[in-house]
C-alpha cells in the first residue's frame, strides 16, 4: 500500500516531454486529498492512471485539459473529487480509456465542458451519484456533453448522477462502433439542449427511470437514433413547454413504455422515419 499526498502546480506548456503532473503506473496507489493545477490547459494532465486497483478521493482538480485520465486501468475507485474548469472550452475532463470495473461516485464537475467520459472497450464501470453543473458560475452557455458512453463501451452503468446545462446532458456516442447494454437508469438531467442522447450503433441499452426536464432552450428530452434500445419508466418534461418529448430519427426496433411526458410545445413522441418501434402505455 502507498500513500501519496502533495500539491503540484504547472505553467507550463505541453509537450512530449511534459504533460502530466502525476502518473501513477503500478496497482494499489492512493492519492488523497491532493490539488492539482495546471494554468495552460490543452493536452495536460492532473492524473495519468496506468495501474489497476488505485484510489484517487478527495482530490482537487483545476483546468488540466483532463483532470483524471485513465489508460487500461481496472478495479479502480475514484470518489468525492472535485473538477473545476477553465473559462475556454477545455478543462478537468474526466476520460475513462480501456479501462473496466472501475467505480467512479460522487464526483463534481462545475464548469467542466466535456464532463465524464467512458471511451474505447471499457466495460463493467458503474458512474453513480456524480454531479455535473456546468453553469455552476453563473454562466448562461452550455457545456459540450455532462456524462457520456462512446463507441465500444459495453454493460456500463450511470445511476443516479445529476447532470445541468450542457448541450447534450447523457449521451451514448456510438457513430462507428457500436455501445451496447448499458444501463443509464435514475439520473437526473435538466436545462439541457438535448437530455438523453442515443446515437447510431447505440443498441440494446436501457434508460429507466430518469427525469428529463428541459427549459425554453430545449429541442428534445430524449433523442434516440439508435436501435434495440427499450426506454421506460421516464419522467420527461419541459418546465418551458417548448421541445419534443421523445424524437426518434432513423430509429428501429426500439420499446417505448410506461414513460410520463408532458408539458412539451411539440409533440410527446415523435418519429422520423423510424420503423418497428412499440409505443406502449405512456402517459
Amino acid at each position: 500500500f502507498q500513500k501519496i499526498n502533495i500539491t503540484l502546480e504547472s505553467r507550463g506548456n505541453y509537450s512530449s516531454y511534459f504533460h502530466t503532473l502525476l502518473r501513477i503506473d503500478g496497482d494499489d496507489i492512493t492519492s488523497y486529498k491532493n490539488s492539482f493545477y495546471n494554468y495552460n490547459t490543452a493536452g495536460m494532465n492532473g492524473i495519468l492512471v496506468q495501474g489497476d486497483h488505485v484510489n484517487i478521493s478527495n482530490n482537487k482538480f483545476y483546468y488540466s485539459e483532463w483532470g483524471i485520465y485513465t489508460d487500461y486501468a481496472d478495479y479502480g475507485a475514484y470518489s468525492e473529487n472535485l473538477f473545476i474548469g477553465p473559462s475556454d472550452t477545455y478543462g478537468s475532463t474526466f476520460a475513462i480509456y480501456s479501462s473496466s470495473y472501475n467505480i467512479i461516485e460522487n464526483n463534481s464537475f462545475y464548469e467542466v465542458y466535456f464532463g465524464l467520459s467512458v471511451h474505447d472497450s471499457s466495460t463493467y464501470n458503474d458512474l453513480l451519484f456524480n454531479s455535473l453543473d456546468y453553469s455552476s458560475n453563473g454562466t448562461s452557455s452550455y457545456g459540450h456533453q455532462g456524462l457520456q458512453f462512446s463507441s465500444s463501451s459495453t454493460n456500463n452503468l450511470a445511476y443516479g448522477n445529476q447532470i445541468s446545462h450542457y448541450n447534450e446532458g447523457l449521451r451514448l456516442l456510438c457513430t462507428t462502433v457500436s455501445c451496447e447494454n448499458n444501463v443509464v437508469k435514475n439520473n437526473t438531467v435538466d436545462d439541457s439542449v438535448y437530455g438523453i442522447v442515443l446515437y447510431p450503433n447505440a443498441i440494446n441499452n436501457e434508460i429507466i427511470d430518469n427525469i428529463v426536464t428541459g427549459n425554453s432552450n430545449t429541442v428534445a428530452d430524449i433523442y434516440i437514433e439508435g436501435s434495440n434500445n427499450v426506454i421506460t419508466e421516464n419522467i420527461i418534461k419541459n418546465s418551458a413547454g417548448l421541445g419534443y418529448g421523445l424524437y426518434l430519427h432513423n430509429a428501429i426496433n426500439n420499446t417505448i413504455s410506461d414513460n410520463i411526458i408532458k408539458d412539451n410545445d411539440d409533440d410527446g413522441v415523435h418519429l422520423y422515419n423510424s420503423d418497428n418501434n412499440t409505443i406502449s402505455n405512456n402517459t
